[in-house]
């Protein structure tokens, strides 16, 4: 299924088809609607039909890479693109990744983080299939709620910077995204034993209360409800002992 860009960008995705096609039959022409459609209109417009064209041949050849393992495969592409009636120079970054929650929202603070400014973000989840080897064998579409049979759902990130040529800060800005994108694995892997923790916690308060106040013990049973009705994103969780006086809190071993 394909997203149903705006009517102000239907045009240029339609003319960047047809440069498509000219430029590398190999793409599939769709490939740029898929890419783009999302993308708001301020931030497309400044584009030619040309570059766009250019960027979705560039972002195919990344996805058509074959896959090894499940970890984020991390490019940073120089390029120069027409934007605003001129060639101008950028460094796209381009993400491949099993699709998963907050990829994008992690992406984009960690270039905050290093003092960078985003010139246009797209993020389309496709549905793909590979071989064996993890090359692409087809796109299959948009997936935005489900992979389609067959498939898996992958997340492909491309963010355009001004260009970055200091090697150092190409390496640091690698190094960071390749953090940030482990981190958010092991926070999804372990949401659901995360999850499981709280209910317990629940359960094991209202069954076998502390010997706290009941008003007390309420209170903390309503606000683990609260934080378990999808109101929290789970990061981690540690089990403490809380000591008599003043001490402080005695972290248990092994229980993160």
């Amino acid at each position: 299924m394909r997203a149903r860009p705006k009517a102000a960008n239907r045009d240029l995705l339609s003319e960047a088809e047809a440069r498509l096609a000219m430029l590398d039959p190999a793409v599939p022409t769709e490939f740029v609607h898929l890419l783009f459609a999302r993308v708001p209109e301020e931030d497309l417009s400044p584009y030619s039909a040309e570059g766009l064209a250019e960027l979705a041949a560039t972002a195919y050849a990344h996805l058509s890479a074959p896959r090894k393992g499940e970890g984020a495969d991390i490019r940073l592409i120089d390029l120069e693109v027409e934007r605003t009636g001129r060639r101008r120079d950028i460094t796209a970054i381009e993400v491949v990744n099993a699709n998963m929650p907050f990829l994008l929202d992690s992406t984009l603070a960690e270039l905050v983080e290093q003092g960078y400014e985003p010139r246009l973000v797209a993020h389309p989840i496709v549905g793909v299939e590979r071989d064996e080897a993890g090359a692409l064998v087809r796109v299959v579409g948009e997936a935005t709620a489900a992979a389609p049979v067959g498939a898996r759902r992958e997340s492909f990130i491309q963010v355009h910077l001004d260009r970055i040529d200091d090697q150092a800060a190409r390496a640091r800005l690698c190094e960071g995204l390749a953090k940030v994108y482990a981190d958010v694995a092991v926070a999804v892997r372990d949401w659901p034993g995360m999850r499981a923790r709280i209910t317990e916690a629940i359960y094991s308060y209202r069954s076998n209360p502390p010997p706290l106040p009941q008003d007390e013990v309420a209170e903390a049973i309503a606000f683990l409800d609260w934080v378990a009705d999808e109101n929290f994103t789970f990061l981690g969780i540690r089990e403490y002992r809380l000591p008599k006086g003043d001490t402080a809190a005695d972290p248990i071993a092994e229980s993160g």
